[in-house]
């Protein structure tokens, strides 16, 4: 069967996006997603407006997204993803709210690999090696 489920719009960035900082703004999270396909896997995050955000590994084992000002609304959106049956590296995605600072999503990994990260409008996307 097609995937059915939610896919982002790659070429969605909105009008003046462009290089530089981003602006941190009041918003929620839309939407915590994962696809796995042939080259790897990603993890991608929807906010309501401009993403604005950080990544960072803190260990071998996982991944942050720090996201200041975005609140999680939709409580569906607080539970784990578990990936670790699929032939991927992530473990699972956890969303996780930080007191007077934001939205974090760890993203944790079965071994160390490579990852690249992006923001596009509203997204915030990050790519695990196989």
């Amino acid at each position: 069967r097609p995937y059915s489920g939610h896919v982002p719009d790659w070429n969605a960035a909105p009008a003046g996006v462009g290089g530089g900082r981003c602006k941190v703004e009041p918003q929620a999270l839309a939407w915590v997603g994962f696809q796995n396909n042939a080259d790897g896997s990603r993890v991608f995050v929807q906010l309501e407006k401009n993403a604005c955000g950080y990544v960072y590994r803190p260990d071998d084992l996982h991944i942050v997204i720090d996201l200041p000002a975005v609140v999680v609304a939709n409580p569906n959106l607080k539970h784990d993803i578990l990936t670790g049956a699929f032939p991927t590296a992530v473990e699972f995605v956890r969303t996780e709210e930080v007191p007077g600072r934001g939205t974090r999503i760890v993203v944790g990994l079965k071994d160390r690999r490579s990852y690249l990260s992006a923001q596009l409008g509203r997204y915030v996307f990050v790519d695990v090696a196989r």
